[in-house]
């Protein structure tokens, strides 16, 4: 299907000078249906000091039978192009060539705009064969899908300026048009007025959407949005469509940033041994050290005055209940943990991966922190506190307490066992898994969850969309 696009508009407000060119007779070429004299392709050779790559291109879309939408392809075999050349000399290029191309029924563009790593613009200076400009644009299907302009709106916006103020297309993307204006308009205000409103309604019509995707919207709730606004797309469509914008970064500069931040190291609070067939809880000494009154201020009393020995009995009590806290700190924690060890048993005796080919942490059982509470009779605050930003060591490295934590989903199966199934069905799969699929999958195995839920397991798995996949 298409790319999500935004239709950008970029009018260069430039006179165009005609320039005669005196014509030539000489041999010629056929490439991919383009003819075109061998001594021009010789210099566009020599210019861009790259050989032309023959152009394919298959264009997407969806037609409505029967009340179901069906996805169609156009495959466009049409001319060549040479790639990723700088936009300076590009664009020189096309300046130079159009005229002569155009006599003969061909016509020079740019395409695919890139960039190098030091962000300089790239384009493919790309030959097609077509009876006028418009018809690169249908050929390229420059549209803009998330915004409900179709690729005949953009070309009929195309025409009607064209007709005002005559363009000539440079720049032809499946999100992208850039044209020279070869004439002023009668009021020049006012057309590019005309042309700034229709870019900005476009996009301030439907940056909600775009919004909503920036706070993790899930994939039906979009699907409707877009209903909402007459635009018609499948789940997998929609999926496609967040993964390619979720994947785009508002703010690259945190990228370099994040690099400076100063960097958190954990230290565990303890570490889970195996006892035979048990495991067992083993406080870290250096988190939570063993304290004791030093004997000499025991001792001192006897050479103090009243008033200090009132004042080193006071410090001495406070340091004692300090001491009685803490302690008791330890036991909560070694009578939480142990709870949560005995039910989680499988986790830690691991199990077979086959993703990984060797063992990995098992399954959690559905576990929540009330049921710690009543167990070990503490409140659940006590135990949202314990597991809270606190970390143990096991086999499996080290695991933030509250992760051992697994709500029940489906017929008695924790959120981490079938968050596991997930993850093993789709690297499992030789084919990339939309989430609708992978929730017929997860049925197939007795778990039914909605295509909802799953979009969300996944992200909280970190593994991309389909797409992107």
């Amino acid at each position: 299907m298409n790319k999500t696009i935004i239709f950008h508009i970029i009018l260069l407000l430039t006179l165009h000078g005609c320039k005669g060119q005196n014509s030539e007779q000489d041999e010629t070429v056929t490439i991919n249906g383009v003819t075109i004299s061998q001594q021009s392709l010789n210099d566009l050779k020599k210019k861009l000091r790259k050989e032309p790559v023959i152009f394919e291109k298959v264009n997407y879309y969806y037609q409505k039978v029967d009340s179901i939408w069906k996805e169609e392809t156009d495959t466009i075999r049409n001319g060549f192009y040479f790639e990723k050349i700088n936009e300076t000399q590009a664009k020189s290029i096309v300046e130079n060539y159009s005229d002569k191309l155009s006599k003969a029924g061909n016509y020079i563009f740019l395409k695919n705009l890139d960039f190098d790593d030091n962000w300089n613009s790239l384009y493919d200076v790309t030959i097609m064969r077509a009876n006028n400009q418009y018809e690169i644009l249908k050929m390229m299907n420059t549209e803009g899908p998330n915004y409900n302009v179709t690729n005949d709106q953009v070309i009929r916006k195309i025409k009607e300026w064209d007709q005002r103020v005559g363009l000539k297309i440079i720049v032809a993307d499946e999100s992208r048009v850039e044209a020279l204006i070869l004439k002023l308009p009668d009021d020049l205000l006012d057309f590019t007025q005309e042309v700034y409103e229709l870019c900005t309604k476009i996009i301030k019509d439907h940056y909600y959407l775009l919004q909503g995707i920036s706070d993790n919207m899930d994939v039906e709730t979009f699907c409707d949005r877009l209903a909402q606004k007459k635009v018609e797309v499948t789940e997998d469509q929609a999926e496609e469509i967040i993964g390619i914008i979720q994947s785009l970064n508002p703010y690259p500069g945190r990228s370099i940033s994040a690099a400076s931040e100063e960097q958190h190291f954990i230290t565990p609070v303890a570490e889970i041994i195996k006892d035979g067939d048990t495991y067992k809880v083993v406080l870290n000494d250096e988190e939570i050290p063993a304290l004791e009154i030093a004997p000499e201020y025991q001792n001192s009393k006897t050479s103090l005055s009243k008033e200090e020995k009132e004042q080193l009995s006071k410090l001495i009590n406070e340091a004692k209940m300090f001491m009685s806290v803490l302690s008791f700190r330890n036991q909560t924690l070694l009578k939480v943990l142990t709870a949560i060890i005995n039910i989680q048993q499988n986790y830690f005796a691991g199990r077979y991966c086959r993703k990984e080919g060797n063992r990995c942490p098992g399954y959690l059982k559905p576990l929540k922190q009330i049921d710690i509470a009543e167990i070990v009779d503490l409140s659940i605050s006590t135990i949202s506190r314990v597991a809270n930003q606190k970390y143990i060591r096991c086999e499996w490295g080290l695991i933030e307490i509250k992760k051992l934590f697994s709500n029940e989903v489906n017929n008695g199966l924790s959120k981490d066992f079938i968050i596991t199934q997930m993850e093993e069905i789709i690297h499992s799969s030789k084919t990339k898994l939309s989430d609708a699929k992978i929730s017929e999958a997860l049925k197939l195995q007795g778990i039914e969850i909605s295509t909802r839920t799953v979009n969300k397991y996944r992200k909280e798995l970190n593994i991309p969309s389909s797409y992107k996949r």
